[in-house]
């Protein structure tokens, strides 16, 4: 928090945008309310306790989204989003402290402190890594393509973003608490890992490539025209996202295995790749930047991903390649399928979104539902449930 509210003319001459001094120093609070917040909030995911972060995460949004929305309303401009995220901290703070069991003391545990601070770090890591995938980025583009292009890009990567958030985190936060308490009871993790893996591409992969497939027609109806030239980069983010939910999965038996180095190696390699074809395709334009990014997560993380979790939890890769041929090779049908019935009907318009929409999820059910008989069952046991 320090170095931000100290170092906020710094950042504003970076981006030669003076308004960003008292915004960042403001803004800058935000660190305090994540920091008294942590605890809690690990706390409660440990103990599969998502009714009450969900509580604080629904409460928060609402509040904040309240706010923000009046001031812009008032005619705040971009104080409303600076104060939005400030109440979103606050609120959320309040919240985990209300619910959560953890309570200060003058006891310090420093052997646990070591303990936690040997694998915490690597984590932090990690994670800082991941942030920078995305701002460093971001940062890039305002800085050698300007704000015009950075609100294109913001406008393409953000309802991918969203969902990657609900999916990604939700999806790594119980996996890694079931997978370190399979771990601690001595279970099967490897046979656990892949049962999930295929159920997880059941759902997954298909929604990722029928918004890659859909983003012209869903950007057009949903932002307007003006935003058009955002697809090409909502199109490259979900493309991503058909094996991104996958690597969040990965990662999280990497991490309950106890090997979050790892992780920080693939976040370093990553990042390098990133920034590598963002210069190399910077003449290129924002979308060939996007796909660029694409290609590196698609290509170069998922494999080596899928490679260390292969060894560490002693299967062969045939054994994941027999687990995904069936979701990449039904959502393949599907989209195809939809494809052709959007060549029949008006382009960018609702009645395309519509027929496109019915063909690749009624073609992907229907594949599924043939050729896999773990899709049949459950299908049949929801029918009997709603009976």
């Amino acid at each position: 928090m320090l170095v931000v509210l100290f170092g906020a003319n710094s950042i504003a001459s970076v981006f030669k945008e003076p308004r960003l001094v008292l915004i960042t120093r403001v803004l800058s609070i935000t660190f305090l309310f994540t920091a008294l917040s942590s605890v809690q909030i690990a706390l409660l995911r440990r103990k599969l306790d998502y009714r009450s972060l969900a509580i604080r995460t629904t409460l928060a949004n609402l509040i904040s989204g309240t706010v923000a929305i009046t001031m812009a309303l008032v005619g705040f401009g971009v104080w409303s989003l600076v104060v939005q995220q400030i109440v979103f901290g606050a609120v959320s703070m309040i919240v985990v402290w209300r619910v959560g069991v953890f309570r200060l003391s003058r006891q310090v545990d420093w052997a646990s402190f070591r303990q936690l601070m040997h694998f915490g770090l690597k984590v932090c890591g990690v994670r800082t890594v991941d942030l920078l995938h995305t701002k460093l980025i971001d940062s890039l583009v305002g800085i050698y393509l300007g704000a015009v292009v950075l609100g294109i890009y913001a406008v393409g990567t953000r309802l991918g973003l969203i969902l990657m958030q609900l999916l990604g985190t939700s999806i790594a936060d119980v996996s890694l608490a079931h997978f370190s308490d399979l771990r601690r009871a001595g279970g099967d993790i490897s046979a656990a890992y892949l049962k999930m893996l295929r159920r997880l591409a059941l759902t997954s992969v298909p929604l990722f490539t029928y918004l890659a497939l859909e983003s012209r027609p869903l950007v057009h109806i949903l932002f307007g025209h003006k935003w058009d030239d955002s697809a090409p980069i909502f199109a490259a983010f979900c493309g991503a996202g058909i094996v991104q939910v996958l690597i969040y999965f990965s990662n999280s038996a990497i991490s309950a295995l106890g090997r979050p180095g790892l992780q920080l190696v693939m976040s370093l390699i990553k990042l390098a790749l990133y920034v590598g074809g963002f210069y190399i395709y910077v003449s290129h334009g924002i979308a060939a930047i996007a796909w660029s990014m694409t290609g590196v997560t698609v290509l170069v993380i998922a494999p080596i991903s899928f490679a260390i979790v292969g060894r560490l939890l002693r299967f062969p890769m045939a054994a994941l390649v027999r687990r995904l041929l069936l979701p990449y090779s039904c959502v393949s049908v599907a989209a195809a399928m939809a494809y052709m019935t959007a060549r029949y009907c008006p382009p960018l318009s609702v009645l395309s979104l519509i027929a496109s929409t019915v063909a690749f999820f009624g073609t992907f059910l229907a594949c599924c539902l043939a050729t896999d008989p773990d899709a049949r069952a459950l299908g049949f046991r929801l029918l009997r449930t709603k009976v």
